[in-house]
């Protein structure tokens, strides 16, 4: 999902990637946008209201920058330990022990009490 084959072409403007995302997914609400740091890199979308595609809830899509294809998301609000999904779960575990807001509040008690 997160590495794309680097074409000698200009990648597409962002306008036209997100407008390609929108209309392979009509449900798709982009939010927060992280463009491609390398060539290879894919765009990541964070999407305001999870997506439904394929039977699962996507809370971040990947686009193609060059072709504007959907390669694909992850539920980052999820449980799955599979290799898409294991990152996020990780990194919220670590902010917020998966509890939210919370969550938010215990570590941030901790942090300050230590």
């Amino acid at each position: 999902l997160l590495v794309v084959e680097p074409r000698a072409s200009a990648p597409l403007p962002l306008d036209d990637a997100l407008a390609a995302l929108a209309r392979s997914h009509p449900g798709a609400d982009p939010r927060i946008v992280r463009p491609p740091r390398r060539a290879d890199d894919a765009l990541a979308v964070d999407l305001a209201v999870p997506l439904r595609a394929g039977g699962e809830r996507w809370t971040t899509a990947f686009v193609d920058p060059y072709d504007g294809r959907v390669l694909g998301g992850r539920d980052e609000l999820g449980w799955r330990l599979d290799g898409h999904h294991l990152m996020p779960l990780l990194w919220r575990l670590h902010f917020t022990l998966a509890a939210g807001q919370a969550g938010l509040w215990v570590m941030g008690a901790v942090a300050a009490a230590w």
